[in-house]
């Protein structure tokens, strides 16, 4: 990944088999952010050239919202991906730290079926009725890391800067999350750690732009352990 130190973010990607780009964006100029991986495909009856992947960005309010919008994927194998980040974020896309006022955002890097090439889950619309297609078309993600983008500095000693090991400038990153706490999300998001206790943290930590950011595809996304979001850093103490 190429971390650019600008005021700026985006959402979400595609990913054929078959090395066709495809971008729902008219866009001039180079990547803001380049993200790269392998896909790790469990054996599956799902046909693998409707697999994509996106950038699901988590807002902390009352509805828990969800942003995504569309980037670029390119690849000439289904096993790698490259995610080429093209536009700005949506001020919805941030969360804003009650400490200081600084907006930053975490987005889960997933991967789902789009057999009738309908583009990304949009998230925001979801109904009742829609849950079961949704949870079917999800099938998985990094199970660790998360892309960051950070609008504001954060200084030595505040909350968020503390988080992530140190102060920090406006960026983009990747945040790995260590420790023993994974959600489940065909369990509507229930997390608990190896011993089936509830918990809705882990340590994270600041990691080389150039890590290769794998993503684990199952065949049922109920197998799937994704990482909690950092939602704790946006609540008022």
């Amino acid at each position: 990944m190429k971390a650019i130190l600008t005021p700026i973010l985006a959402a979400v990607v595609f990913l054929t088999g078959c090395g066709d780009d495809l971008v729902n964006n008219v866009y001039e100029g180079d990547p803001l952010v380049t993200v790269q991986g392998n896909l790790q495909i469990a054996p599956t009856q799902r046909p693998n050239d409707t697999l994509q992947v996106t950038l699901v960005w988590n807002v902390e309010d009352s509805f828990d919202y969800k942003i995504n919008q569309n980037t670029e994927v390119t690849g000439d194998n289904i096993g790698q991906y490259t995610l080429n980040v093209l536009l700005p974020p949506p001020d919805q896309a941030l969360n804003v730290d009650p400490e200081t006022g600084g907006r930053i955002g975490f987005a889960w890097i997933m991967a789902y079926d789009d057999p009738r090439k309908e583009g990304p889950i949009d998230l925001s619309k979801i109904v009742p009725s829609q849950y079961k297609d949704l949870i079917y078309r999800w099938r998985g993600g990094s199970e660790d890391i998360q892309l960051a983008y950070v609008h504001d500095s954060f200084s030595e000693g505040t909350r968020v800067a503390n988080a992530l090991g140190g102060p920090i400038e406006p960026g983009f990153y990747l945040v790995r999350f260590i420790g023993d706490c994974y959600c489940y999300p065909g369990t509507h998001g229930r997390c608990v750690d190896s011993g089936g206790n509830s918990c809705d943290r882990s340590e994270m930590t600041i990691i080389s732009p150039d890590t290769s950011v794998d993503l684990n595809i199952v065949d049922d996304i109920a197998d799937f352990k994704m990482v909690p979001s950092p939602d704790w850093l946006f609540l008022d103490d």
